[in-house]
């Protein structure tokens, strides 16, 4: 499972932040809401412009078409006229065709569909070269709808769509139609024109299928590109009820442009046979220039402002962490014991109450230190006069029951029982008397450590022989883990170490149930010597574990079990590990034994 650590976060960073967010957040947010204004306008306008610009092109090309279409009208009315002298109606084709200046074929043809008389500016065309159209679009849509403007195309590399218009007589009645091919070049100068008045604004006009039928570069339109693949031309493709599209896309050449596409004849005015969109794009660096530039002065204004704010933000914050600081120093002070620090805080102000009420507190504990010193020299040196003064009789004592334990054979059952448990209890007040006195010398520096060259195993081996009686009492199984390579030396008071070591394997058989089990093993980790003892006794409440090795102190569950001991056995062990440079620990579980841990640096001297 992995562990998340939350970083501490200073007092200083933390009046910074809020300080300069609080100066900073709302001109950044009404900067931000006014930037996003400005460029909605921005291309509201642009769009209207290019909506302008694309409806005077389509108006263009709306009067250009009326204007040839209302020329085949008046042929149409002249021509039933002259239908009866076929040379004049030829002479009055030719007339038409040439004079137009868009026209480049115009065709007669009858109710039936059949060409009457064909005019082209290039071919000559004999009676042999005419033919039947009554099956053809353009004439049954004349049919249908009175006119017809036909699909743009290409004819001998020159780009053309078709006008018709219905011919009828006084009466109304249907006599024919007139068709004419005209030059489409002039859809390219209406988007060539709209180029030259606005260098940035580009015009072009696609059928439905996407294909350019008029450009400002010819080029495109011969080579018949297709710009389908932009997405105002799919939206326009996919839409059929769409009359006006607006996008901002990448273009062919992948420059970034808004668009605005208007479809051609949207009031359906003309019979078409296709649907047109005239489109007028402007680069999205120039519509929304002055967008950027105002964003631009906007981000110099945000971080000037961010810079004073900043400034401020780090005045104020040192103004109130710096004391906090001075308060932190001497907390760090007076928790490592010195009481002598005074706290130096001048701000006017709460800080400085708070730092004189600091000074009062130091004072206070400095009092209270010097009395707890002085009852704690009183009491050691209680307690080692109490433990010397019942060494002596306690020694008698044990000489007296010893010289009786020589007289067992005369004595009665119930006197022997009755030496046995004065003994014990005698022995057990003995070792309670030298633990105080071994607590006595180690609070008053009076422990002397005498230091020799030996074996770990030596030590554990002595403890082991000596604790035989009371492992086999309760059959408690002994297992001494050796390491295969030899172990250092280490450098220890023999006596010092044999104690410790005998209190843990004491404590362990004093706290395992009958037929548990010890296992003692001694290694070199690193630069030292780890012996660990291991037992399937009744282990440490978690509850416990914080106190275990205080002076004292026995565990609720110890007590339960054995209600003797002084509970100062791991308060020797650890002090006398300490004081020969090694750590101990332990890991314990309740109900399932405990392993102690000790460390002897290989070469601590």
């Amino acid at each position: 499972m992995k562990t998340f650590f939350v970083r501490k976060i200073s007092l200083r960073a933390k009046l910074i932040i809020p300080f300069v967010g609080i100066a900073v957040l709302p001109l950044l947010l009404v900067t931000f809401i006014t930037i996003q204004n400005l460029q909605a306008v921005q291309r509201e306008q642009t769009n209207d412009l290019s909506r302008l610009a694309a409806q005077e092109a389509a108006e263009e090309i709306s009067a250009f078409i009326s204007l040839h279409l209302e020329v085949l009208k008046n042929i149409g009315t002249v021509h039933p006229e002259f239908a009866g002298d076929p040379v004049i109606r030829d002479i009055l084709l030719e007339r038409f065709l040439h004079r137009s200046g868009a026209f480049l074929d115009i065709a007669l043809i009858d109710q039936n569909g059949r060409q009457v008389v064909r005019k082209n500016l290039v071919e000559v065309i004999t009676p042999e070269n005419l033919i039947d159209v009554s099956g053809t679009e353009e004439f049954q849509r004349v049919l249908q709808d009175g006119s017809y403007v036909g699909p743009f195309l290409l004819s001998r590399g020159r780009p053309v769509f078709v006008l018709a218009r219905e011919i009828r007589g006084v009466g109304g009645d249907f006599q024919g139609a007139i068709i004419a091919q005209v030059d489409a070049r002039t859809l390219q100068d209406v988007v060539t024109k709209l180029l030259l008045q606005e260098e940035n604004i580009h015009t072009y006009i696609v059928n439905q299928e996407g294909r350019v039928i008029a450009h400002p570069d010819i080029s495109e339109v011969l080579a018949e590109r297709n710009f389908s693949f932009l997405a105002l031309i799919q939206e326009f493709m996919s839409n059929q009820a769409a009359t006006e599209i607006t996008q901002t896309y990448e273009n062919e050449t992948g420059e970034t442009v808004l668009g605005t596409g208007i479809l051609f004849n949207a009031n359906k005015e003309l019979s078409m046979a296709e649907r047109w969109l005239i489109i007028v794009e402007q680069p999205a660096t120039v519509a929304l220039a002055p967008v950027r530039e105002i964003t631009q002065f906007s981000l110099l204004v945000l971080g000037l402002a961010l810079i004073i704010s900043f400034a401020g933000a780090i005045l104020i914050a040192n103004s109130f962490s710096r004391p906090i600081r001075e308060l932190q120093k001497g907390a760090v002070q007076i928790g490592l014991g010195n009481l002598d620090y005074s706290f130096r805080v001048h701000t006017n102000d709460e800080l400085q109450d708070l730092a004189s009420e600091f000074n009062k507190m130091r004072l206070r504990l400095k009092e209270i230190r010097a009395r707890e010193e002085n009852l704690s020299k009183l009491k050691s040196e209680f307690v080692s006069i109490v433990a010397h003064q019942l060494r002596t009789p306690l020694s008698a004592l044990k000489w007296g029951l010893a010289l009786l334990d020589e007289s067992k054979p005369r004595l009665k059952k119930e006197q022997t029982e009755l030496l046995l448990k004065m003994t014990v209890s005698n022995e057990r007040m003995i070792r309670l008397v030298n633990d105080l006195l071994d607590v006595a010398r180690i609070e008053e520096g009076r422990f002397v450590y005498k230091k020799t060259e030996i074996d770990v195993h030596a030590i554990i081996k002595n403890v082991l022989d000596a604790t035989k009686i009371a492992r086999d009492q309760k059959q408690i199984t002994v297992i001494v883990e050796k390491q295969k390579l030899l172990l250092p030396q280490i450098f220890v008071d023999k006596d010092a170490l044999t104690l410790a070591v005998q209190n843990l394997v004491e404590n362990a058989i004093q706290y395992t149930p009958q037929y548990g089990t010890l296992e003692i093993h001694a290694t070199r980790v690193n630069n030292t010597v780890q012996v660990s003892l291991r037992d399937s006794g009744i282990g440490i409440a978690k509850e416990d574990q914080s106190r275990i090795f205080s002076k004292f102190f026995r565990g609720a569950q110890a007590v339960r079990l054995e209600t003797e001991g002084s509970g100062l056995g791991l308060f020797i062990v650890k002090n006398i590990i300490e004081a020969h440079g090694g750590k101990i620990w332990f890991d314990s579980e309740q109900g399932k034994g405990t392993t102690f841990y000790f460390t002897i640096p290989v070469s601590y001297t």
